[in-house]
């Protein structure tokens, strides 16, 4: 055989070697699960201290988080810079006004300026819901809570995580935080 067909078949396979561990290479990645950006499972452990910030209400008075355990607390985790969480802001206010009855408390933690959360989810203000704005850098804050946004976080009276996830409107889930409110475990 000629020199130059025998270096044209080994150039061949060199391509098609290296063709193939691409295509192995992509296979497997495109196989394996994303990881999340904080943690396998998002949020916070149950049993874990919740994280105390110091807020101003929707009516200006300065508070912290912990000034409100001592009874069940369910805390919504919004932004107004959040699309989905100018979605649900309604179903959240819907959510409050149908278990105001209930022993635990509700509160609802805006990560963004004053006037930004009042333009991108007034009826949250409108409605007498608790509104926490922090007054440290929010970002830092929600980012102790270890979920994006919308989230919400059921805490106990001694002021440790009972449960925390995503907040999707969907039924079953308003269901789970009625659960979470009235003591029930969750499932």
């Amino acid at each position: 055989m000629e020199a130059w067909i025998v270096a044209s078949l080994v150039a061949l396979w060199v391509v098609v070697l290296a063709n193939l561990a691409v295509t192995a290479a992509l296979v497997r990645r495109a196989v394996q699960p994303p990881a999340h950006p904080w943690s396998v499972k998002p949020g916070l452990e149950a049993g874990a201290p919740v994280p105390d910030f110091e807020a101003s209400t929707g009516s200006g008075q300065d508070v912290r988080l912990s000034d409100l355990w001592g009874r069940s607390l369910l805390l919504f985790l919004l932004s107004p810079g959040c699309s989905p969480c100018r979605a649900i802001a309604p179903a959240v206010v819907r959510f409050a006004e149908r278990t105001v009855a209930q022993r635990a408390q509700l509160a609802v933690a805006v990560f963004g300026s004053p006037e930004a959360s009042r333009e991108a989810l007034p009826q949250l203000f409108e409605d007498g819901l608790t509104v926490l704005m922090p007054k440290a850098d929010a970002e830092q804050v929600r980012a102790t809570f270890r979920v994006p946004v919308p989230a919400w976080c059921a805490i106990s009276e001694q002021g440790t995580v009972v449960e925390s996830g995503m907040l999707m409107d969907r039924e079953e889930q308003w269901q789970r935080l009625e659960a979470a409110l009235a003591g029930a475990p969750a499932q």
